[in-house]
């Protein structure tokens, strides 16, 4: 509260900024002013002044605290407590409390004390939101992956565990008896050229037989003809001596058929056609 009689800090600071020979108003000069080194009157200093300001001030500031504490305010009625209701709200920032000045500490004391015990708060905004940081999100999801690891070994045993039970209870199967080796082909026919043949019973008719089968096959070979064998062989339970030329697998071909006509018609130094009969036969086997 300002009173009208005391000075204005502009006041005091506009008539300090005069000039000497300039008097101050009569209404800003203090009554009791200390009288100059020379002997006349001057008007207080700028330090006088301030430090007059400064006391008015702090007369005032005295004044005003004792007029609040001899008239305090009416008291007012608690608050009724609020109905329950959860209200979710994003989370505020909470501000730190303003500590009062000196001077309304004890008011607010008396305050207090008067209205009576205080209603408990309630929870203040936020204090129920779940907070969920990255760090949280990362655990979570290690967490989960572990998990997922865990399962897929345990599935993975299960499996094997359950395949070698089925595997040690199937019933073995008898296994198919082998097939006979299939029979070699076989060999092709092969025929020969008989050109005669001779009893072969008596010790006489193998005498016999064998002169004549020797004279003939050294005269084919003096004829060119080579490979003449002898056999000896059982026709209708009776042994005899055979003379064979030539292997043939075709004795259709033309070739064996010009062979054997030319053996039929070979003749010996007499004139004779000793192989006249002779014919294609089967080799036996």
């Amino acid at each position: 509260m300002k009173s009208k009689g005391s000075p204005s800090l502009y006041e005091v600071l506009k008539s300090a900024s005069r000039p000497s020979g300039e008097g101050a108003p009569a209404a800003s000069a203090p009554a009791g002013g200390a009288p100059s080194p020379g002997g006349g009157e001057s008007g207080p200093t700028l330090q006088e002044r301030l430090a007059a300001y400064k006391a008015a001030k702090l007369a005032e500031a005295q004044a005003a605290a004792v007029a609040t504490e001899a008239s305090p305010p009416p008291p007012t009625p608690a608050p009724e407590p609020a109905a329950a209701t959860v209200v979710v709200s994003p989370p505020a920032v909470r501000s730190e409390p303003v500590a009062p000045p000196a001077a309304q500490v004890g008011a607010s004391e008396e305050k207090t004390s008067e209205r009576g015990p205080a209603p408990e708060a309630g929870p203040g905004l936020g204090e129920r939101v779940v907070t969920l940081t990255y760090n949280t999100l990362a655990f979570a999801a290690l967490v989960g992956v572990g998990l997922l690891f865990v399962a897929y070994a345990l599935g993975v045993k299960v499996g094997r565990a359950r395949a070698a039970e089925a595997a040690a209870t199937e019933t073995v199967r008898p296994a198919p008896p082998p097939r006979p080796p299939a029979p070699p082909p076989a060999p092709p026919k092969q025929y020969t050229i008989r050109l005669a043949e001779w009893r072969y019973a008596t010790p006489r008719d193998r005498v016999t037989a064998e002169a004549e089968a020797e004279d003939l096959r050294k005269a084919l070979e003096r004829a060119g003809y080579r490979g003449v064998e002898k056999v000896k062989i059982e026709r209708a339970g009776e042994p005899r001596l055979a003379l064979y030329i030539d292997r043939l697998t075709d004795y259709a071909s033309p070739a064996a058929r010009e062979r054997l006509a030319a053996l039929q018609k070979f003749r010996l130094r007499n004139g004779t056609a000793p192989f006249a009969a002779a014919a294609f036969e089967e080799v036996p086997k």
